[in-house]
C-alpha cells in the first residue's frame, strides 16, 4: 500500500529538485536514465561475474498488461497526484504504460531493510544527497537514483530485488512529489508502497504470493537471479526505444566494447559484436559525430597489454613548461611518439598521478591516455572516463584533428576523481568543496588530469602553443593588438600566423561543448592583467563569406530563450545580439553559452578589448 506521512510541525519544509541536476542542456531524459542506471548496476557488480546485462523493455496495451492490477498499483497514489496537479486520466489508465530496467550479474539491494545501517539498500531507497559508495564506483552524490521518478509522469517507480548475500526477494516503491495538502492534511513529498504502517520505520514487502503476483503482472524477466528490476509506470513520451539505444552508445561505448556490458533495449541487444553495426545503422546525427570514436575505441580493445608506454621523466610533469611537456620524454622516445602520431598510429601512455589525501600517505596513481591523428576530422573528439561513465562535459580537443580516451580506472584516482565530479557526473570541478576538504592540492591534480590529453597532444603535434586548425572556419581567437610584434603587419585569417605571435601560448581559449561553447583562461593569461575585458561574436557557418557579416538575428539572439549564459569570475556580463561582452576578473573564470542549434556549425570569434 502507499503510505504518505504527513508534515511535521517543526523544521524545514523542502521540495526535492535533484531531479533538475541530471536533465539539462547536455543530458536529456533518456540520457539522464541511461547514464544513471547503467553506473548503478556497474557499481553493482558481482565479483563473480565477468559481465554486467541491463534491460530496457517497453510495456505497453490492455494486450499485455492487464489495467485491472495495474490501477490496484496505483490507486493510492492518485489522489495525492491529484493534489499536486498532476494525474494519468481513465482512458490512460485502460491502456497501461511501463518501462521495466532490470540488471543481471549484479548483488542487488543488500542490507537489513529494518535497519538505518549503511548498506545498499539504505542508500538507495532511505537516503538522499549521500552515497556509501567509494573507490572505483561511479556514483558519488546519491542523487542518481532520482531518475527513475523523474522518468515517470506519475514520479514514481517500484523496485523488486533479490539480494547476493541472502537470496531474499524484497518489494518496495517510492514517490517523489512535493509537499502538498489532500483532505486537510499537509503531507511530505516522499511515499512508500510498503507493508508497514504509517509514522513507523518503512519496511518493503516479502509476502511471496503478493512478490509472485507483482513478477506476473509487470511481466519481469528475472526469475531466480540477483539484481534489481525498476518498473517505472507511465514513462514520459520522449523515452523511447531509439533515445535510450542511441545514449547507451554514446554514454557507454567503452565499458560495451571492452566486454564488461552488455545493454539490451526491447529485442535489440548492444555488445561489443553488434555496437558498431547498431549505431551504423540508426541514422543518428549524435552518433555519427562520434562514429570515428568507436572504431578508435575498438581498435585500443586490440592493443597488446605491452603497447601502452611510460612517461619516462615523471619529475618534469606539470611544471612551468606545461602539463605533459617534451621534457618529460627522452628525446629518442619522444621522437619515436612523434613518428607513430604522424602515421596515424594510436599513442597509449601511462601517466603518473600523485593522490594525497588530508589523512593518510601520499598515493601513487595513474590515468591512462590514448591519442590518434586523423586528419579527415573537422574537429577533435577527446573522451574522459572514470568508472565506466563517459563524461559528457569534458572536453579540450577543440578543433585539433584527433580522437582521444582518458581512463581513469586505478583505485586511487578513481576514488579523487569521484569526488571531483558534478551529480550528473559531466565534469570533474576543481574547486569542488568535498574535494579541497579530503585532499592536498586537489585543485591542481584535478587541473592536470583534466588538461593532460590535451597537452600530450601538444607535445606529440609539436604544437602546444597553435591555435586549433579549425580556428579559420570555426573558431577563432584574436590576440589583442598590444601583443603583436611593433610595427608587425597584421596577416589575413587564412595565412599561416608569424612564429613569434604562435610562440606566445594564447590568454583565453574556446572550448566546443554540445549545443555551444565555454570560454576561460589559456596557458598565458598573467593574472596581474586581469581585470581583462573580453568581446566576443558567435554565427552559424556558412558555405560562403564572412558568417559574422552575415548574422541574422532570426537565428538568434544570445539575451533570449532558448540561448542560456552561466558565469563565474567575471562581471558586466552584456549578451546583445550576436555579441557578448564581459570583464574576466578571476583566473578560473568561465563563460559557458549553450542553446544553440546542434545541427549546425557554430563559428566564434573572440577578442580582448583594447584597455582604456
Amino acid at each position: 500500500m502507499w503510505v504518505f506521512n504527513a508534515r511535521h510541525d517543526f523544521g524545514v519544509e523542502t521540495d526535492p529538485t535533484e531531479g533538475e541536476f541530471f536533465v539539462n542542456n547536455d543530458v536529456d531524459r533518456s540520457s539522464a536514465l541511461v547514464r544513471e542506471a547503467v553506473q548503478n548496476s556497474l557499481d553493482a557488480r558481482r565479483d563473480d561475474a565477468g559481465t554486467v546485462e541491463v534491460r530496457f523493455a517497453f510495456q505497453g496495451g490492455s494486450l499485455f498488461l492487464d489495467p485491472a492490477p495495474i490501477r490496484r498499483y496505483c490507486d493510492g497514489l492518485r489522489p495525492h497526484l491529484r493534489a499536486c496537479g498532476v494525474d494519468i486520466d481513465e482512458a490512460a489508465m485502460d491502456d497501461p504504460q511501463l518501462l521495466l530496467v532490470e540488471d543481471f550479474g549484479t548483488h542487488g539491494l543488500r542490507g537489513d531493510p529494518a535497519s538505518n545501517a549503511a548498506s545498499d539498500f539504505y542508500y538507495f531507497w532511505h537516503v538522499g544527497g549521500r552515497s556509501g559508495k567509494g573507490d572505483t564506483k561511479a556514483g558519488r552524490w546519491g542523487l542518481g537514483k532520482t531518475v527513475f521518478p523523474n522518468s515517470s509522469r506519475l514520479s514514481a517507480f517500484f523496485g523488486y530485488t533479490i539480494r547476493s548475500d541472502d537470496a531474499r526477494r524484497i518489494l518496495f516503491g517510492q514517490t517523489c512529489l512535493r509537499t502538498h495538502a489532500l483532505e486537510g492534511v499537509v503531507h511530505l513529498p516522499y511515499a512508500f508502497y510498503q507493508s508497514s504502517p504509517a509514522r513507523q520505520y518503512e519496511l518493503p514487502i516479502a509476502d511471496r504470493a503478493m512478490l509472485d503476483a507483482f513478477v506476473k503482472d509487470f511481466r519481469l524477466s528475472r526469475q531466480a537471479e540477483t539484481g534489481l528490476s525498476v518498473v517505472i509506470p507511465f514513462p514520459y513520451p520522449e523515452i523511447t526505444e531509439s533515445a535510450l539505444l542511441e545514449a547507451a552508445i554514446e554514454h557507454y561505448f567503452y565499458p560495451v566494447l571492452a566486454g564488461r556490458l552488455v545493454i539490451r533495449v526491447n529485442e535489440r541487444a548492444l555488445n561489443a559484436e553488434t555496437i558498431l553495426g547498431l549505431a551504423a545503422g540508426m541514422q543518428s546525427r549524435r552518433l555519427r559525430d562520434i562514429e570515428k570514436a568507436l572504431a578508435f575505441a575498438a581498435e585500443i580493445q586490440r592493443l597488446a597489454a605491452d603497447a601502452v608506454g611510460t612517461v619516462g621523466v615523471p619529475s618534469k610533469l606539470n611544471t612551468e613548461a606545461g602539463r605533459i611537456p617534451p621534457e618529460a620524454f627522452a628525446p629518442d622516445h619522444l621522437s619515436a611518439l612523434r613518428h607513430d602520431f604522424r602515421e596515424g598510429r594510436i599513442i597509449a601512455i601511462r601517466i603518473p598521478v600523485q593522490i594525497e589525501p588530508m589523512s593518510a600517505p601520499a598515493e601513487p596513481s595513474f590515468v591512462t591516455v590514448f591519442i590518434k591523428r586523423d586528419p579527415l576530422l573537422f574537429r577533435g573528439h577527446d573522451y574522459y572516463l572514470r568508472g565506466g561513465i563517459t563524461l559528457s562535459g569534458q572536453s579540450v580537443f577543440g578543433g585539433r584533428p584527433a580522437l582521444g580516451i582518458l581512463l581513469a580506472e586505478d583505485v586511487p584516482v578513481c576514488r579523487f576523481l569521484g569526488d571531483a565530479e558534478n551529480p550528473a557526473h559531466t565534469l570533474w570541478n576543481p574547486r569542488s568543496a568535498r574535494l579541497s576538504a579530503k585532499y592536498r592540492h586537489a585543485r591542481e591534480t584535478v587541473m592536470f588530469i583534466r588538461e593532460a590529453m590535451g597537452s600530450l597532444l601538444d607535445t606529440l603535434t609539436q604544437e602546444a602553443a597553435e591555435e586549433d586548425r579549425q580556428a579559420l572556419s570555426d573558431i577563432f581567437f584574436t590576440p589583442r593588438r598590444s601583443d603583436r610584434a611593433q610595427g608587425a603587419r597584421e596577416t589575413k585569417a587564412e595565412d599561416k600566423p608569424p612564429a613569434d605571435i604562435a610562440a606566445a601560448p594564447p590568454r583565453l581559449i574556446i572550448v566546443p561543448i554540445r549545443g555551444g561553447f565555454k570560454v576561460k583562461a589559456g596557458t598565458g593569461l598573467d593574472p596581474a592583467c586581469l581585470p581583462l575585458p573580453v568581446a566576443l561574436s558567435a554565427a552559424y557557418g556558412i558555405r560562403e563569406g564572412n558568417p559574422f557579416a552575415k548574422y541574422a538575428s532570426h537565428d538568434f539572439r544570445l539575451e533570449r530563450e532558448p540561448i542560456a549564459i552561466t558565469a563565474a569570475g567575471v562581471t558586466g556580463l552584456k549578451p546583445a545580439g550576436h555579441r557578448l561582452s564581459f570583464a574576466a576578473t578571476s583566473p578560473d573564470f568561465e563563460v559557458e553559452v549553450v542553446g544553440f542549434d546542434t545541427h549546425r556549425d557554430l563559428a566564434v570569434r573572440i577578442q580582448e578589448e583594447e584597455e582604456g
